[in-house]
């Protein structure tokens, strides 16, 4: 259970959820928009499984179905369970509530067609709730904007995000998490290369990952691919 290699699968899920639409405070201003372009739906917006591969690998080492859903005048996700294989012996099982994403649109808002990155941006965007603070920090040496995200007493403690000018393409996120098995705090950056979007709705988008996660021996380079799937 202390393997950080397979524990921080966890984290990189919650990293994904909270990646491309942690254009933070930017990303808070098109709530208005996504909200008219959901607010006529009253079915199940989107079923979609998200598999996270470590380079070379077959099999997913983690897998998580999101489900998107209107009620009444509000919009909720349900994570349902995430099953992490920690290796041969653990399976940890993380089970989220369900939680508002936005409300009802207001009046004058012209209806857009749902698409894919929208989606994502809704999905990433409600993330940031869970955190207490949100700070800008400036440019870093780079010119990519630089906030800090922190959740004081929380699992991930402090998220620093490095987003390019083009944050869909590329960005960081280095997290200071604290490892509920190890009772441990960890540091890991992530920089997200590519992210595929397929022109249906129903398509595929890809991400590669690639981070520098810290060991006991310093730090160790790694590679990652998540896959998220439409499940119709």
């Amino acid at each position: 259970m202390k393997s950080f290699g397979k524990g921080v699968q966890v984290f990189l899920l919650l990293g994904i959820l909270n990646c491309t639409a942690l254009i933070a405070q930017d990303a808070r201003k098109d709530l208005a928009q996504l909200q008219a372009t959901f607010a006529d739906l009253d079915k199940v917006l989107i079923d979609l499984e998200v598999s996270v591969y470590p380079e070379g690998k077959s099999q997913p080492e983690a897998v998580q179905r999101f489900k998107m859903h209107k009620d009444g005048k509000n919009f909720y996700y349900d994570m349902g369970k995430m099953e992490l294989l920690v290796n041969t012996q653990y399976k940890i099982t993380v089970t989220h509530e369900r939680k508002v994403i936005f409300c009802q649109k207001q009046q004058g808002e012209a209806l857009q067609s749902p698409g894919q990155e929208q989606l994502l941006q809704t999905m990433l965007d409600s993330a940031l709730a869970q955190y207490e603070h949100i700070e800008y920090k400036g440019k870093s040496p780079e010119g990519w904007k630089h906030y800090r995200l922190e959740q004081p007493g929380g699992q991930i403690s402090q998220t620093d995000l490095y987003l390019s000018a083009d944050a869909r393409k590329v960005h960081r996120v280095r997290y200071r998490y604290n490892a509920l098995y190890t009772g441990e705090s960890q540091e890991v950056e992530i920089e997200y290369k590519r992210f595929e979007t397929r022109p249906q709705f129903a398509g595929n988008l890809f991400s590669e990952t690639r981070f520098v996660r810290q060991t006991k021996e310093g730090l160790e380079p790694a590679r990652q691919y998540a896959q998220y799937r439409v499940v119709h």
